[in-house]
């Protein structure tokens, strides 16, 4: 499991994706299986066969902490839908050395692909979107944020309803007056979202005049595991004056999928972008592009593949706005020469009252630096339905 620093640790305690493939690497000689995990695109996730490294079952990235099957001959798109293969394999034997495999039983004959924000991570996710949001309007007790994700949890259909609010700019900064509005902070909320309206509105016209928009490919971690097109990190690109290939390319999955490296040469785009959640280092992810073949790409021939100054600037959190000026000074400077760093310093001092400071933010969506507290409260929470009296430990 690939570290990944939130909470009080420090960035530079994640190893990049490279290094943890490394280190997999070296006990393969006194494991049979190793995975690993947090790590989007990593070829480590597949099954193989300890005897000649045949690749007996496949997984695909699904979320930090998971992975899912690939049944031979479906395609898993997502939407809270069973997927059923033709035939599933038997794979107790290896089909190319016959060496016996550890495996008991045929492989599952379905693949169920959750849906949204359900399952344990997404559900936490979608717990900590509400809580950046909450924080950027100056909130610090826990018990204000806790009592939003009752309401949200108690929404018929609430986190399918945050989920799709949460993917494009202008219907999360809606998203985030409602849930201000009912958190009780009203002012804040407004005065949050009309900043970003404001900056939305700015970028917008200084666009206008482009003729020309590059092709984007959006990838997180490594160069064959796309984002889904319909995310917010797409429709940033969009909105900083690009063109998403993502569209392009089958929807669903969790965040996205794979992708063939022919299909990547094929969509030749004309920049490519990396998540600022599960990120990787930009020298790795050029390396990795030629160990794969795709030089002749334009974003890889002209090196013009980028990753964000800081975490959390893509999704997540109100941050996606300096994300958003960030991709827009990359894909259009002679219209958009803003200083992100002041932009940066500018915005934390006035949506969290700190310095900006990049040594001390880390990969959390709601917290915006590792040094971030929460105030001190009671405690407890009351529970709607219990008598007075009746309460629970936060």
């Amino acid at each position: 499991m690939r570290f990944l620093p939130f909470e009080d640790a420090p960035i530079d305690r994640e190893p990049t994706i490279r290094e943890a493939e490394i280190f997999c690497r070296s006990i393969d000689g006194i494991l049979n299986h190793v995975y690993l995990f947090n790590s989007p695109g990593s070829e480590r996730l597949h099954t193989r066969c300890p005897g000649c490294g045949e690749i007996v079952l496949r997984h695909e990235f699904f979320g930090p902490m998971g992975a899912k099957y690939l049944p031979p001959e479906a395609e898993a798109t997502g939407g809270g839908k069973t997927f059923r293969p033709a035939a599933p394999p038997s794979v107790n034997r290896c089909p190319t050395c016959t060496r016996p495999l550890a495996v008991v039983g045929p492989v599952a004959t379905a693949t169920f692909i959750e849906a949204d924000f359900h399952g344990g991570y997404p559900l936490t996710r979608a717990l900590d979107i509400v809580a950046a949001m909450l924080i950027a309007m100056g909130v610090t007790r826990r018990t204000t944020v806790a009592r939003a994700w009752e309401d949200l949890l108690g929404e018929e259909n609430g986190l399918q309803r945050l989920h799709h609010a949460t993917q494009g700019p202008r219907r999360h900064i809606e998203a985030l007056r409602r849930i201000g509005g009912r958190a009780g902070v009203t002012d804040r909320a407004g005065e949050l979202a009309d900043f970003l309206v404001e900056r939305l509105d700015r970028l917008e016209t200084a666009l206008a005049p482009v003729t020309r928009r590059p092709r984007v490919y959006y990838a997180m971690g490594t160069p064959l595991f796309h984002l889904s097109g319909g995310r917010l990190e797409n429709r940033l690109a969009e909105y900083a004056g690009g063109i998403s290939v993502n569209r392009e390319l089958p929807p669903g999955g969790r965040p996205g999928h794979n992708l063939t490296a022919a299909r990547l040469a094929e969509l030749n785009p004309d920049i490519i972008v990396i998540s600022a959640f599960l990120t990787n280092r930009v020298e790795d992810f050029h390396a990795d592009c030629l160990r794969l073949g795709l030089g002749e790409v334009n974003a890889v021939r002209f090196h013009r593949i980028h990753t964000y100054p800081a975490p959390g600037w893509d999704f997540g959190s109100p941050r996606w706005i300096l994300g958003l000026m960030h991709l827009a000074r990359i894909f259009h400077p002679e219209h958009c020469a803003v200083d992100i760093m002041t932009e940066a310093r500018k915005f934390y001092r006035r949506f969290y009252g700190s310095e900006f400071s990049l040594p001390r933010i880390n990969r959390s969506f709601a917290k915006p630096a590792d040094s971030w507290r929460w105030e001190e409260d009671d405690g407890i929470l009351p529970v709607r339905g219990l008598p007075a009296g009746g309460y629970t430990p936060v």
